[in-house]
């Protein structure tokens, strides 16, 4: 009881300091090993430290995450956990793309409201948006869709994680975490 305490109280001082929340009951290695990804994925893509992150388990094992903007400076992320740590680590590399195309404005909605825009020269209707969501052979070639999944099977993003700061400190926090860096 004294142990978890303990976590709970790093982990939440660690949460309030980096802008980044968990709704749901996720176990504390994998907060851990959370935390230390989107830590330094936020510092890798220049997000915006104000830039408030939730994280939430999600229930469809389906998809491997999904982010969703809930005002301008808060990001909803579902992940999938029911996977391997190496495609939670790379989802959470995929969504926080899109929250970097998003909190730098790569990726908005036009003023009208009826049209996705993605840099300076990509337009796409709402309605053709939620056509071609529904095949994920088209969907998955949308230009931020290239991007993240680019960034997604990048093996030296993928090195620079798990060689940062932040996931060398992880060592020795936790047993669950010791096995899962030694397995990785």
């Amino acid at each position: 009881m004294l142990v978890r305490k303990l976590v709970e109280s790093v982990v939440s001082d660690y949460l309030n300091e980096n802008n980044i929340k968990f709704s749901s009951k996720i176990k504390d290695y994998y907060r851990l090993i959370i935390i230390a990804v989107v830590k330094f994925l936020k510092e890798e893509f220049l997000i915006d430290k104000d830039i408030v992150i939730i994280i939430k388990e999600s229930k469809n094992n389906n998809k491997y995450g999904e982010v969703n903007l809930t005002n301008g400076k808060v990001f909803k992320l579902e992940l999938n956990l029911n996977q391997s740590f190496t495609l939670i680590i790379k989802s959470i590399i995929h969504e926080l793309t899109h929250i970097k195309q998003i909190s730098k404005k790569e990726l908005r909605i036009s003023v009208d409201g009826l049209n996705i825009l993605y840099g300076t020269d990509f337009t796409l209707p709402i309605i053709k948006y939620k056509e071609i969501s529904k095949d994920l052979s088209k969907y998955r070639y949308l230009p931020w869709e290239v991007e993240a999944y680019d960034n997604m099977s990048d093996i030296t993003l993928f090195n620079k994680i798990i060689n940062s700061k932040y996931w060398l400190e992880l060592k020795g926090q936790d047993r669950n975490i010791d096995f899962i860096i030694k397995n990785l």
